[in-house]
């Protein structure tokens, strides 16, 4: 049982993450029943110095140069060249659509068979938009296959992005299915994204909450890279400037880790007297920027991009460290800190399982799949963190508040029977018998001189004006009565008498 009560900001949260998870459960059955067919016997060539052409690779010799995969290939950031030989073996004759995935591979050359020959077909997001064979944010090769036979192809690969490479065999009209049921996947999340961006602006407008202009940066930076990697900015906003979209890939990236640090810094209370953390916070800033510099001059390394993402995991251990430390101090927004950090360390991992070849190609192909929905859960994840923390923030100014105006009150108090004691040993002072009449409350209240003249002790009369008209002489009742009207009706600007008292 939680030691804490949930907030209505995180019950909300639970109850979107069940309409989330509702929504993906109704939404599988429709994704499956478009399945695409893998390509067989996928191998590797590794060409270091670009040298290789499709007659070296395809020679008779050249078969035990390849390195079989497990159904994906990853190399991470590289400058090598890569050849990729496979089988496709359809289940019938007829057109059939090789779909090449991640989006952001600049140059591919497939090489199909063709007689004693090869025929070679280009495609990569170097390419104008409208050279490609097929109206789509990845790479689609049209094939047309004589017989059910299985039929050998190669594809070169030269990226400075991540070298990751899917293949995937579709009938056209199945293709057609997927990739609707794609684009409507994308359309939700990016506007999930949107509507989350437009939120926080409006209450940093609002409010002027620092905080909410920090994350506004971090999901408008996490809306580009997303934007970015899927190959839509390629698609629907630069399709005739192939070199500036392929730029964008990599400066979504630096965008990102730069924007990352000003709100994590501030989320997990990182100060100037904390100097490690505070300028590793610095360098997640200065990084980025050094390295768009270079993007932009023409100069921009693969290893560059290995750098920013090292440095962003490295980023994941201490945020996740400081999160931990949070957490051990009672912080409520810690949880879903660590929470996000977590699954921030775990894409980095699977980076580097990437880049190593250590997963098995189905299992890659899924963890790809999946992760286009980490950075939305990252989002709604840090968002939640937000809330609890400002709300806490703002309950803790609440009670401060509230103990301000106790303590004020008390001082208040404390002045009101200092004013007392200094005007009644004022009055005692002056031996004078002096009494006021609050008319609402009925209430007397007279100097202690007043109860002795008259032989009277302290305690001895109560306070009110029934017992103040006992005392006067029947004689002078009819006068004191007169006087007094004669000044509640304004016939008189003061009530003065004389009279007799008991």
């Amino acid at each position: 049982m939680s030691i804490w009560k949930k907030t209505p900001i995180e019950k909300a949260l639970k109850h979107s993450i069940r309409a989330l998870l509702l929504l993906l459960a109704l939404a599988l059955p429709f994704a499956a029943t478009a399945q695409p067919i893998a390509v067989q016997n996928l191998a590797v060539l590794v060409d270091a110095d670009g040298s290789e052409t499709i007659a070296s690779v395809s020679a008779p010799g050249a078969a035990q140069r390849f390195t079989p995969l497990d159904g994906l290939f990853s190399a991470g950031y590289t400058r090598k060249v890569h050849w990729l030989r496979f089988s496709v073996q359809a289940p019938a004759a007829g057109p059939w659509w090789l779909e090449v995935m991640p989006p952001f591979l600049d140059d591919l050359r497939l090489f199909t068979p063709a007689g004693a020959g090869f025929t070679e077909r280009r495609s990569g997001d170097r390419l104008p938009f409208a050279s490609r064979e097929e109206a789509y944010r990845g790479f689609i090769f049209k094939l047309a296959l004589a017989d059910s036979a299985p039929h050998t192809f190669y594809l070169r690969l030269q990226t400075t992005s991540a070298s990751l490479v899917i293949l995937q065999l579709w009938q056209p009209e199945r293709f057609q299915g997927a990739k609707d049921f794609d684009y409507v996947v994308m359309g939700f999340l990016l506007g999930v994204f949107m509507l989350v961006l437009l939120l926080n602006l409006l209450l940093w407008w609002g409010t002027r909450e620092p905080l909410y202009g920090w994350v506004s940066l971090l999901v408008g930076a996490n809306l580009l890279l997303y934007f970015a990697f899927t190959g839509l900015a390629a698609q629907y906003l630069l399709p005739k400037m192939p070199l500036l979209a392929d730029a964008a890939v990599k400066a979504s990236v630096l965008i990102f880790l730069g924007a990352t640090a000003p709100f994590y810094r501030r989320m997990l209370r990182v100060e100037r007297d904390q100097k490690f953390h505070f300028y590793f916070f610095r360098a997640m800033v200065a990084l980025p920027c050094v390295l768009m510099i270079s993007l932009f001059t023409g100069h921009y390394p693969p290893e560059a991009t290995r750098i920013a993402v090292s440095f962003s995991g490295l980023s994941a251990l201490l945020i996740l460290y400081l999160s931990s430390r949070l957490l051990r101090d009672g912080r409520r927004e810690a949880r879903y800190l660590l929470l996000a950090a977590v699954l921030v360390l775990l894409t980095r991992i699977f980076g580097v399982l990437f880049s190593l070849d250590l997963l098995p190609g189905a299992l890659g192909v899924n963890v790809v799949h999946l992760q286009r929905w980490l950075p939305l859960a990252v989002t709604l994840i840090m968002q939640v963190a937000l809330a609890v923390r400002l709300h806490e923030s703002n309950e803790a100014k609440r009670q401060e508040a509230q103990r301000a105006l106790l303590v004020e009150r008390d001082r208040l108090r404390k002045e009101v029977l200092e004013h007392e004691a200094r005007w009644t040993g004022a009055v005692d002072a002056i031996g004078e018998g002096i009494w006021e009449w609050d008319m609402a409350s009925d209430e007397m209240l007279r100097s202690r001189m007043f109860d002795s003249a008259l032989g009277y002790a302290e305690q001895d009369l109560p306070l009110t004006a029934e017992a103040w008209v006992e005392l006067i002489h029947p004689d002078d009742l009819a006068s004191n009565a007169a006087c007094l009207q004669n000044y509640l009706t304004g016939k008189s600007a003061t009530y003065a008498i004389e009279m007799r008292l008991r």
